[in-house]
């Protein structure tokens, strides 16, 4: 292990995690900043998950880039749009121009993600039959644009459904730390202390060693954030106990594995190392948050599942 790219790895992580940090937590204007953050790393990793396919046959459309960022940035702007719409007071809203027209613009009574994801299909659809038709692979391209705002896209959509409960920016942040955690226990620890081959054909370098060490951060970390969220942020105590914690940590390092191993073997079948280049010591956006793309819509559905049982999240 090269000790100058385990220090870059680990600055630029820090520096993009402190960012996030203060967004979440002071969630001024509407969490406006947030959604900047959310559109940018949705796009760039979709643009990157494209990429990586129109690397691996270069004589095709595979696959259609812009119609896949155009559709992808609706479905965000319409999940912004309608997270706001049900949680605050629209009329309050009228003297900020911009989210106003965002609103008028964007917000429906449901979600047009099923809608805007069919017009994807559709229309790349059109173009592979009428100008790519020539080649082979006209349904593997149609499958990888419309598996790339899935992937990269509708999945962090998810930070917004986690603000419309009691006490999101803790559980926001908690399934963004525990994800974070689970990579950065796993990527020392195999480094490290890593002997073991587990030989999972997307990633045969993981060991068990590094997974525990992902397991034992993620619990640390969801432990030490409780304790310090209740002790020094909170005004009301968070309405789950320390053995819950880990619990929900365990799933997440859970989800954690399986998000990075997808990631990787998304690069296995086209070849290459890293996804990009524009984060040092990791590589690009997807190397960086493959994990939290599968920890939003698990937490979602976890503390959806725990209000169904009757359970407080406040």
């Amino acid at each position: 292990m090269r000790l100058d790219e385990t220090i870059k790895r680990f600055l630029s992580g820090l520096v993009l995690t402190i960012i996030i940090l203060i967004t979440i937590t002071y969630g001024n204007f509407y969490w406006f900043g947030l959604f900047v953050i959310i559109v940018f790393f949705a796009i760039l990793g979709l643009k990157e998950f494209y990429t990586l396919y129109q690397q691996k046959d270069k004589s095709k459309q595979a696959p259609f880039l812009k119609l896949g960022i155009f559709f992808s940035t609706i479905i965000l702007f319409n999940h912004y749009a309608n997270f706001i719409k049900s949680q605050y007071d629209v009329d309050s809203i009228i003297d900020s121009l911009y989210l106003e027209k965002l609103i008028y613009y964007f917000s429906s009574d449901v979600s047009i993600v099923p809608l805007a994801l069919l017009l994807l299909l559709f229309s790349s659809g059109i173009l592979q039959i009428f100008f790519y038709s020539g080649g082979s692979g006209g349904g593997r391209n149609l499958a990888i644009t419309l598996l790339g705002p899935l992937y990269t896209v509708i999945t962090l959509s998810y930070a917004f459904n986690l603000l419309t409960f009691p006490q999101a920016p803790f559980y926001l942040l908690l399934f963004l730390l525990l994800p974070i955690a689970t990579d950065t226990g796993a990527y020392i620890a195999g480094n490290f202390f890593g002997k073991h081959r587990l030989n999972f054909s997307p990633s045969p370098n993981k060991t068990y060693e590094g997974y525990f060490g992902g397991l034992l951060l993620a619990c640390l970390v969801g432990l030490g954030f409780l304790y310090f969220w209740n002790e020094y942020l909170a005004d009301n105590a968070i309405a789950i106990s320390y053995g819950e914690v880990i619990i929900i940590s365990v799933l997440i390092f859970i989800a954690s594995i399986f998000g990075d191993l997808l990631e990787s073997l998304f690069k296995r079948d086209v070849l290459i190392k890293d996804s990009g280049k524009i984060i040092p010591g990791h590589g690009g956006v997807l190397d960086l948050i493959d994990t939290i793309y599968w920890s939003f819509p698990l937490g979602y559905l976890y503390l959806s599942l725990r209000q169904v049982l009757g359970f407080s999240l406040g």
